[in-house]
């Protein structure tokens, strides 16, 4: 019951199928490695970008931000579970995520375990119904997408799913 309901969410994914067919765009990281980096190069380009990019400095000036990746399976959650304690205490991880994206116009792709704690509009879902197994030529983002193991396998089976034929890293 519960597959059928998480495959009714990911039927929205269709729609971007090759959406951006035989363009070029830009996958950025982001650690302190590039914190200092001037993204104003990428301005105009089609960027892909991840996790707690948002916090940059030039991110605001990105005009073609195709997708924002979060993939950390209840990152939305009201509550988390301290790593050292255990105990559970309330996020702080959606409210200042969700500060700085909102500054931002692009959809966002998340697990489908923050179904219930984003707006459906703007985000597109992804699951991988227990397949763990990395599999490198399944793009299939409507399906066992096994490439959310890390945000960079799933920026990278993104672009390629939305139809990039150039991919830089």
């Amino acid at each position: 019951m519960i597959n059928f309901l998480i495959k009714e969410i990911l039927k929205k994914n269709h729609k971007l199928r090759d959406k951006y067919k035989d363009q070029e765009c830009y996958i950025l990281g982001n650690g302190a490695s590039i914190k200092n980096y001037n993204l104003n190069l990428l301005k105009d380009k089609n960027v892909i970008i991840c996790n707690w990019m948002s916090l940059h400095k030039d991110i605001i000036n990105l005009k073609n931000i195709i997708a924002y990746i979060e993939c950390t399976p209840f990152w939305f959650f009201p509550y988390f579970r301290h790593p050292y304690t255990k105990k559970l205490r309330p996020s702080f991880h959606k409210k200042l995520f969700l500060e700085n994206y909102s500054k931002l116009n692009c959809p966002l792709f998340t697990s489908v375990s923050s179904f219930f704690f984003l707006n459906k509009s703007t985000t597109f879902f992804l699951h991988d119904f227990g397949n763990k197994d990395l599999n490198f030529k399944n793009f299939d983002i409507c399906n066992k997408f096994s490439l959310l193991g890390g945000a960079s396998y799933t920026m990278l089976a993104i672009a390629k799913y939305l139809g990039f034929k150039k991919i830089n890293l």
